[in-house]
């Protein structure tokens, strides 16, 4: 699996030595040039938003010269994808002003081009965000839009990672049933296609939902069938979330010492990819793991720094929950 980390990289450095060598001399080409320029371009933005969740200076780089390049050949597609994916990275750097800013850029460029798929990424991003902010109505309308486009096209994928975003947003509704029935659909499309990674994310929905049904045990199960999975991909960001997941439910069944380890290590993973979120999540039931072992001072330690972060990042429901568990 350690392969899979060096593609990126050499590639772009094989993009970075034709662009060189080169001197940009292809913009101006034929049209055949240009059709190759498009190719670079999307491969960089592919790459941008792989390593957008983990990388976020390396994901704006990339997205600096892919926009460079679209720009000179007016590709519309291009640019407006630029933008899309510098909202999501915006969106994991917890810089949501931003993030509503270039989403509002690329659906202007999608609208204009006529693109379905990127009026299909517009609206996902926008549920997320909307979800992100406690609107469960209007992420899910968002979603739905997102999958009229996704129908559309016809895209397996993109229909799977919509119906996956469905199942989370009806669960927080306590709509279980229907959430369920979104994460098993979406998980059917998700193995078809194969990707790990995709089929971890929707275990993990599927954990999360069977947890706010108190069925703890399937919660688990699924939490832990989706972190093998993700340690085989070593992402880091979706490992730190699972382990979270794993210790809200261990702290659930009163194992505190479990908890906080997992805990422990999931909050070192999210500060070293400056993820303030996530670290704040892992704060608030480190607190609690905290308190059931008797250790008040550090439990209130652990909120303080929570409600710190929680500032920073601007996220009022985030700020309103830190605060809520500090009062209690």
């Amino acid at each position: 699996m350690i392969k899979k980390y060096f593609i990126i990289p050499v590639f772009l450095i094989s993009v970075w030595q034709v662009l060189s060598a080169q001197n940009l001399e292809f913009h101006h080409n034929s049209s055949i040039n240009s059709i190759a320029d498009t190719a670079i371009i999307n491969n960089l933005i592919d790459s941008a938003l792989y390593l957008s969740s983990t990388e976020y200076s390396n994901s704006l780089l990339l997205l600096d010269e892919a926009f460079d390049l679209a720009t000179t050949i007016n590709y519309k597609q291009g640019i407006g994808d630029v933008y899309y994916v510098r909202s999501r990275v915006y969106y994991y750097k917890d810089n949501y002003p931003a993030a509503i800013k270039y989403l509002n850029k690329s659906k202007s460029i999608y609208q204009e081009t006529g693109s379905l798929k990127g009026m299909a990424n517009y609206y996902f991003g926008s549920g997320c965000l909307e979800n992100l902010y406690g609107d469960d109505i209007k992420a899910i309308r968002a979603f739905q839009n997102a999958m009229k486009f996704e129908e559309k096209r016809k895209s397996i994928k993109g229909k799977s990672k919509i119906l996956n975003s469905l199942a989370s947003v009806n669960s927080k509704m306590k709509n279980y049933n229907i959430a369920l029935n979104y994460a098993k659909k979406a998980l059917e499309l998700k193995k078809k296609i194969g990707n790990e990674i995709e089929i971890s994310n929707t275990l993990t929905n599927l954990g999360k939902i069977y947890q706010q049904m108190d069925s703890l045990e399937k919660a688990e199960s699924y939490l832990n069938e989706a972190l093998l999975l993700r340690k085989k991909s070593q992402d880091k960001r979706r490992i730190a979330g699972s382990l979270y997941g794993i210790a809200q439910i261990n702290n659930i069944q009163n194992k505190p010492i479990e908890a906080k380890k997992k805990l422990m290590e999931a909050y070192s993973i999210f500060k070293s990819l400056d993820e303030k979120t996530g670290q704040v999540i892992c704060l608030l039931e480190l607190s609690k793991a905290y308190n059931k072992l008797g250790i008040q001072h550090e439990s209130k330690t652990a909120i303080e720094n929570a409600i710190s972060i929680s500032k920073i990042t601007k996220n009022s429901q985030l700020l309103k929950d830190s605060y809520k568990q500090y009062a209690e």
